[in-house]
Parts: structure tokens; sequence; C-alpha cells
């Protein structure tokens, strides 16, 4: 019923003139267009950019310089996804486009606490649900919760680089820290017992004491 329902309703579309295969084109041609000036631009960003992305995703929202090219491939996949084949991979990148806007709402929003920035991502999300829907694969009421979900998995993935940042890389930090110390306390002990001011710890042992005796 539903797809009759769907099928109906574009039949009407195209007597306006405006057909659901006209949508579908638009929607893939600007999510393409965009993504892939995206995907250049985070892709380059470690030569042309002179790093400037990387330093603004880890001022903003605490990500690590390898967060940049990953991004960048994942919106290169989805930017060709829309036109591989015959058709078939535009979807698969539709639900790949959900889960990157996903981990980019939770960026905006929980990082960096700008709600306003996370209109974008969503437009891309709900760009994401229409394609489906008006190239009649898949029926709303499949699409919308599975898309729904997709992006809450992209969400999870944010919140977990967050829970990374605030547990390992203190951690990590640290850790190096007091590698770092070791390391300081070795050579100045060192330089002391070369200067005589203390013994070796070797020479400080009764076996070694009585030796030298």
């Amino acid at each position: 019923l539903a797809h009759v329902t769907f099928a109906a309703r574009r039949h009407r579309r195209s007597e306006m003139g405006l057909t659901a295969e006209d949508g579908v084109q638009f929607i893939r041609f600007t999510e393409s267009g965009i993504l892939l000036l995206m995907s250049y631009l985070f892709l380059t960003d470690t030569t042309i950019g002179q790093n400037q992305i990387s330093r603004e995703l880890m001022l903003e929202f605490g990500y690590p310089k390898w967060c940049v090219p990953v991004i960048g491939v994942f919106q290169a996949a989805v930017a060709v996804g829309n036109f591989h084949g015959e058709g078939e991979w535009q979807f698969v990148a539709q639900k790949a486009l959900a889960v990157l806007m996903g981990g980019c709402i939770f960026s905006h929003v929980c990082q960096s606490n700008k709600l306003s920035n996370a209109v974008a991502p969503a437009f891309f999300l709900i760009m994401s649900i229409l394609l489906p829907i008006l190239a009649g694969k898949e029926s709303w009421q499949v699409v919308v919760p599975m898309h729904i979900a997709l992006a809450g998995l992209g969400y999870t993935v944010g919140e977990m680089m967050r829970m990374y940042k605030i547990i390992a890389v203190p951690y990590r930090a640290i850790m190096q820290d007091e590698a770092h110390h070791r390391r300081a306390l070795r050579a100045t002990t060192a330089t002391r017992v070369a200067a005589g001011d203390v013994r070796d710890d070797a020479a400080a042992t009764p076996l070694a004491a009585h030796q030298g005796g």
C-alpha cells in the first residue's frame, strides 16, 4: 500500500513537470560536488593546506591529525559511490553519509557546543534520507529509522573519540612525562657520578665494597 501511495504521488509530481528522478539527480550532484571539494581540502591539508584543517579540528574538537585524511577518504567514497556502477552504490553511499553526518553533528553539538554549526550536517543527513525515498528504492518507514540509527552510530564513534581524549590521551601524556623524568634523573646521576659527587649504585653495594677492599 505504501509503495502504491508513493507511486501515485510520484505520478502527480511528474504531471507538474517535476519528477522524483529530478530530485534524485539534484541530491546526487549536490552531495557529490560539495563532498568532492571537501575531500580535496581534507586530503591536501598536510601539503597545500599547511595543516590548517588539522589545527582547527584539534583546537575546536580535540581530534588527532590522522582524522583529517580519514574523513577526506570517507567524503570521496560517498561522492564517487553516488555515481558508481548502475546506481545501486548510491544507496550504500547514502548510508555511509548518514554515519559521517552523525559524527559531524556530535562534534558541533557536544564538542564545540555550537548548535548552529550542526545545520549543514543535518541538511546532508536529510538528503541521505530523501534520495532512496525519491528513487523508490525503500519506503520512508524503512529509510528514516535506519538512517537515524546510522547517524547514531556516527554519533557514538564521536563519543568514543571524546572518551579517548579524556582518558587515554592524558594517561599517555603522564607516562611520557614520567619516562622523561626518569631519563633526566639517570642523566643527572651519571653526571654526578662522573664528577665524583656521588657513588655509582653498583659500587655502593656491600659486595662491591668488599671486593674493592
